[in-house]
């Protein structure tokens, strides 16, 4: 029994799934490669690892449910900022216009991966909304040199703890701008300089989010295809912008745009 009407309702559509998968052969993409639905691929991932139908339906729940909640903010959030920067966002749609030309049609893995525009959009939008801390247990004993002579100290098995991304994401040893929007942080030159660890949005190793590349093409999909239709503006001010906790950083006072439709020769 599901205490959450959200598992129940995904746990009577897994089922129904589950009954209908085998007379799923393949798709072919207009790449020539063949693709897995996401579903087909939980439910090998089911047998080989023996989950129950509940747990693949948790397994299913945690990457859709949550993944589509933070990458909303993230959207929103990206939206806002382009909008109240209009040069940025003419940078970007120049970019998309290369990749796309005129047509309409729905952005592919291989656009995804041109939009490095887009991309850096991105990554600064979670820098600054990502979760402000998280948690981890240690699994051995961990010893932390002493500076200047000072007796080292360790942190033992079991401990918990916490690292403090806000901080991590916002000191100046790494990020020029700390407390600002300058997707050109994410520069090749300059991410060449920093330490991989500087950057921990999806945390890192075997504990990363499961879902992270789902959620950056999601929010680089959503973006993309906002961008190339409708010209963005908010009329918050980027130098007095409040936030509030939630699962991530979120605007406190909403995500206000207007979206102007684009002439489509532009």
């Amino acid at each position: 029994m599901y205490e959450n009407p959200i598992e129940a309702l995904l746990s009577a559509h897994l089922s129904y799934e589950v009954d209908s998968i085998s007379s799923f052969t393949e798709v072919k993409s207009p790449y020539k490669k063949f693709v897995r639905p996401y579903l087909v691929s939980m439910l090998d991932y089911a047998e080989e690892e023996k989950l129950t139908e509940d747990r693949l339906a948790l397994e299913v729940n945690d990457l859709m449910v949550a993944g589509s909640d933070t990458s909303a903010v993230a959207s929103s959030h990206a939206l806002v900022m382009l909008g109240m920067d209009e040069e940025l966002q003419e940078r970007v749609y120049a970019e998309l216009r290369e990749i796309f030309g005129d047509s309409d049609r729905p952005a592919t893995l291989e656009d995804l991966a041109m939009m490095t525009q887009l991309e850096m959009v991105v990554k600064e939008t979670v820098r600054i909304t990502c979760p402000p801390h998280m948690a981890r247990t240690v699994e051995r004993d961990i010893i932390l040199p002493g500076k200047e002579g000072a007796k080292e100290r360790i942190i033992p098995t079991g401990a918990t703890v916490y690292m403090l991304l806000y901080n991590l994401h916002r000191n100046p040893k790494y990020w020029s701008h700390p407390h600002e929007f300058h997707p050109d942080h994410f520069l090749p030159e300059y991410e060449a300089t920093r330490p991989k660890f500087s950057y921990l949005p999806f945390s890192y190793g075997l504990r990363i989010c499961p879902g992270y590349k789902y959620g950056v093409y999601s929010i680089k999909t959503v973006l993309s295809t906002v961008l190339r239709k409708f010209k963005v503006k908010s009329n918050l001010d980027k130098n007095n912008l409040n936030f509030r906790l939630s699962i991530m950083l979120e605007l406190a006072d909403g995500y206000p745009v207007t979206l102007e439709p684009r002439v489509p020769s532009e």
